[in-house]
């Protein structure tokens, strides 16, 4: 790792073919995940974006506006106060934490992963999978797994 990154590794984790590296410095927190055929790298600003584009998505899937959604989730029942903070976090002002984050994925009804879905077709497949009967889920758990092992993943 370049030494000009003067961040710390706090944790390493191995996997068959991935190593994961957490640093924590200068430039902010990142994970970097390597692997032989892609690097990741989350960053904080990055899931921000990510989780505010699938809140909206699922807002509008749902058909609810910033105040109803708000008034779901706001203890209190105040819808003012509940759209003001899911605007926040739709426009990356605010981070969710994961608390909230599990009880506006309830609200919207669509799995918690769904929010912090980084590729499109992924966030797609979470809903349809989310869709299935139990049956089908194992059916089809099982033939994506035959599948990546196919890829040698």
């Amino acid at each position: 790792m370049d030494a000009s990154l003067r961040a710390t590794i706090y944790r390493v984790r191995l996997y068959t073919d991935t190593v994961m590296y957490s640093t924590d410095g200068v430039y902010g927190s990142c994970s970097l995940r390597f692997s032989h055929r892609c690097l990741l790298v989350s960053l904080p600003e990055v899931i921000t974006a990510t989780f505010a584009k699938r809140l909206k998505e699922a807002r509008d899937l749902r058909g609810l506006s910033q105040r109803a959604l708000g008034g779901l989730v706001d203890k209190g029942g105040d819808k003012n106060r509940g759209a003001i903070r899911v605007n926040r976090y739709e426009q990356q002002v605010n981070q969710a934490d994961m608390t909230k984050a599990a009880e506006l994925a309830q609200a919207l009804d669509v799995p918690l992963a769904f929010l912090f879905a980084e590729d499109d077709d992924l966030a797609a497949a979470i809903l349809a999978f989310a869709k299935l009967p139990a049956e089908q889920r194992a059916r089809m758990r099982a033939e994506l797994e035959r599948l990546a092992g196919q890829q040698g993943l």
